[in-house]
């Protein structure tokens, strides 16, 4: 996007909107096929940091671009950056780094502290509609607390999910079988909710002419994600075999390349833009992006995973 000529807060920030991977099409593909859950797993770890840190550059980048003291977005406060008035900047790049890292792990902190307590209480229940209940309690306790502590919800609400999908319903003393099955079923209800209403947004706002007329710089930014994406998940994943107890064979490397479609959290990240001169392009390449991500990857990642996991369900 700087190289085809925008300002270099505004590549970037379409760099961290664009950023988050949208994990539930994924899944659904592995249900079709006999994937191992260990794939599963990272697929969705992947796609929670990223929704995490995707969000919070993007409210440190708009703080850095117009400076509006009071805004807050998607669990993110930056009530506490100092603004930029009259066009100048009196924040150093480096100081919003410095509140990123703030930010990011003092909300998965928060998230962790509140899991872990979370999982005491699941041991001393067995209701379906309690522990269920308990688990909304969890999400937006996450949310509001590490809020209220001008660090980032969204982080928070990330880990806490993490520590209860991988540790929480994975003990049969803390969360039976038929506690887990209806969490899941509701939370996989929630999703779905929340997607819909975020590609339905997607839909009455695309303008198909804009869309054609920017063809060119969508498909170009497109093959720089996925370039970007491959330059650091095949050395991470390499890098992380040499330590696993279990080696990363490279068809699954493949499939986390491919996987890495954007969707929902794209849509609304570029929806909360405050108006300026290029909300609009940016809301344009970014609906692109997206749309063809979900036509390109989805149809690529189907059958390839059929390819490589031939049995299916």
């Amino acid at each position: 996007m700087y190289i085809a000529g925008l300002p270099f807060l505004v590549a970037f920030a379409f760099a961290a909107l664009i950023s988050p991977t949208d994990a539930a099409i994924v899944i659904e593909i592995f249900k079709r096929v006999k994937v191992p859950r260990v794939l599963s797993t990272l697929m969705e770890s992947e796609a929670a940091f990223n929704d995490a840190t995707g969000a919070i550059a993007f409210s440190s980048i708009i703080a850095l671009a117009v400076g509006s003291s009071g805004y807050v977005f998607l669990g993110a406060s930056n009530s506490s950056f100092p603004t930029i008035s009259n066009g100048s900047i009196n924040l150093s790049f480096v100081t919003q780094v410095e509140h990123f890292i703030l930010l990011f792990f003092g909300g998965s902190a928060i998230g962790l502290g509140i899991a872990a307590a979370t999982h005491r209480l699941h041991a001393l229940m067995n209701d379906s509609l309690s522990e269920t209940s308990l688990t909304i309690a969890t999400v937006f306790g996450s949310v509001v607390f590490a809020n209220s502590l001008g660090l980032s919800g969204l982080a928070a609400v990330a880990v806490a999910g993490l520590y209860f999908g991988n540790i929480t319903v994975k003990k049969e003393a803390t969360m039976s079988k038929s506690v887990r099955t209806f969490a899941f079923n509701f939370w996989e209800m929630i999703a779905f909710l929340a997607s819909s209403v975020a590609f339905l947004y997607l839909g009455i706002s695309m303008n198909v002419v804009d869309i054609v007329h920017h063809f060119p710089l969508i498909a170009l930014s497109l093959i720089a994600i996925l370039g970007a994406r491959a330059g650091t998940i095949y050395p991470l994943l390499a890098a992380t075999t040499r330590f696993a107890r279990e080696k990363i064979p490279n068809t699954w490397k493949h499939i986390v390349l491919v996987g890495g479609m954007r969707g929902a959290i794209s849509v609304a990240l570029v929806a909360s833009l405050p108006p300026s001169d290029f909300k609009n392009l940016l809301q344009t390449i970014t609906f692109g992006v997206v749309l063809l991500s979900l036509i390109i990857q989805y149809i690529l990642l189907s059958k390839y995973v059929k390819k490589v996991f031939p049995d299916i369900q």
